[in-house]
């Protein structure tokens, strides 16, 4: 989305570190997840993004939106329902 690796640490001195052998396709992740997660099904073990994980990140996206939408902090953790932003979805339904 932007040209710069997909991942760098920014260190407090102002130095930092990009990392450009990453592969951040969309696909490759949520293959990996996807695996990941029957892998651990399969295994009997718990996978990395438990379901308690799963609600906060959806909470964190969401709170961005309602921020957006609303012009104001939101705090993620009081998200309760999915939130969109004002042009989704770009193709309203028809009734």
């Amino acid at each position: 989305m932007l040209d710069l690796p997909p991942v760098m640490l920014y260190r407090a001195d102002g130095t930092t570190t990009a990392y450009s052998d990453v592969d951040a396709s969309w696909t490759s992740s949520m293959s990996g997840a996807s695996k990941h997660f029957v892998d651990s099904l399969i295994a009997g073990t718990q996978p990395d993004m438990d379901g308690e994980l799963a609600i906060q990140t959806l909470q964190l996206a969401f709170g961005v939106y309602q921020a957006s939408n609303e012009r104001r902090p939101v705090d993620p953790s009081t998200i309760e329902t999915a939130v969109s932003p004002p042009w989704w979805p770009i193709y309203p339904s028809k009734p």
